[in-house]
């Protein structure tokens, strides 16, 4: 191992995408941790949209690098600009990765983002793919079982669900896969120590909430049609969608302004961006995931861990760790009828709100918790180490 100071690992965790997002709030909140275990993590991220990720890595006292990445998108004008670039990015990553000589390239952000793994190859420097999604096309996942068997050293899934969606039938056997999740700061992330958000604790009657960027995986459509058909059961909910509308968003959310006309809804409402999340979960009574896919949810997590009950469709791991809860909180995706008859039973009773709130915090003290996660994310760099320099 290269050995800086007091560090006896040291890993570069690269990500393509430079929004902020549950992936780069994963990547902040361990590597602040990974000091402890003796990991030094220095972060590669795009020099562009980056702003809030790098003032979280600066709060978070992480070393970062960044380079003029180019993301993959369907902006025909940005794909362009990312296929020409594509060699370039690689050659510049490649020199970097020799120079530094790291023991570990940690590539993050899911499958497309392979810029870090093909220059981890050219380097010689072992790779980890992370993969963190279950609802991409057919072609990129015949892509990923292709690359699977000549780039990576190892495999961390961010959830069982993601195992048995890329690796029941598409990775090389061999191939060494490990589970790491979505960590939560159970500490921060806790009931009673924020003021609930002015936005949402000023409406009259009961809060239902879903956070997320605006985006069709969020299933927010499903969201808007559970929210009306729970509106002609109970007149006193309202709904908030909290998340931030990108450019390449801006036609979807006409659409659900749309739908919401439609359905001539007054009791739905965008929020937008919020920085502290903990003070829209305070004001919450009861949260809602409506996605048509995930992995290991952040925000359902950091709902869990401030004590608020959860109704979600069955998407990541979601089920898993409601388990206890699971015939009462657990819809199909794009099923607003049952995630209706869900809320409808929480809001009912404020005692059965109480109890699954408690049981959700304490699922994710148990199994989730950031100090939890980091330890697991430390074994598993000192064993893809050990498998990779020792055979």
């Amino acid at each position: 191992m290269h050995q800086s100071n007091k560090f006896n690992l040291r890993v570069c965790n690269i990500i393509e995408e430079g929004r902020l997002g549950g992936p780069q709030v994963r990547i902040a909140e361990i590597a602040h941790r990974l000091v402890t275990h003796g990991v030094e993590t220095t972060v590669v991220l795009p020099e562009m949209d980056s702003a809030d990720f790098i003032q979280l890595l600066e709060e978070r006292k992480i070393n970062f690098r960044l380079f003029p990445l180019h993301r993959l998108t369907r902006d025909k004008r940005l794909l362009a600009r990312y296929i020409f670039f594509f060699p370039t990015e690689v050659l510049k990553l490649t020199k970097f990765f020799r120079r530094q000589r790291f023991d570990i390239i940690h590539c993050s952000g899911g499958i497309w983002q392979i810029k870090g793994l093909i220059a981890a190859r050219l380097a010689g420097t072992p790779s980890v793919w992370h993969l963190n999604d279950t609802g991409l096309p057919l072609p990129f996942r015949i892509a990923f079982r292709a690359l699977a068997r000549v780039l990576p050293s190892a495999l961390i899934v961010a959830a069982s669900r993601v195992k048995q969606y890329y690796l029941s039938s598409m990775a090389p056997s061999n191939l060494p896969t490990y589970e790491v999740q979505a960590p939560v700061d159970t500490k921060h992330f806790a009931p009673g120590l924020s003021t609930p958000c002015k936005s949402i604790s000023d409406w009259q009657g009961l809060k239902v909430v879903t956070c997320g960027s605006i985006n069709p995986a969020k299933g927010l459509e499903t969201f808007i049609r559970m929210a009306h058909k729970a509106s002609q059961k109970r007149g006193d909910m309202h709904f908030f969608i909290i998340g931030k509308t990108h450019e390449s968003q801006k036609q979807y959310k006409k659409r659900l302004d749309k739908l919401i006309a439609q359905n001539e809804m007054t009791n739905i409402t965008f929020i937008g961006f919020q920085k502290d999340v903990r003070a829209v979960l305070e004001a919450a009574d009861i949260y809602v995931c409506a996605s048509d896919s995930e992995a290991s949810p952040l925000s359902v997590w950091e709902a869990m861990s401030m004590a608020k009950p959860v109704v979600s469709t069955d998407v990541g791991d979601v089920a898993r760790f409601l388990d206890s809860e699971k015939k009462e909180a657990i819809a199909p995706p794009r099923d607003p009828d049952k995630l209706a008859e869900l809320v409808l039973n929480l809001a009912s009773d404020k005692n059965l709100r109480t109890r699954r709130g408690n049981a959700a915090r304490q699922a994710i003290l148990s199994h989730l918790d950031v100090n939890i996660v980091a330890r697991k994310q430390a074994e598993t760099y000192n064993q893809i180490y050990r498998s990779t320099h020792c055979s």
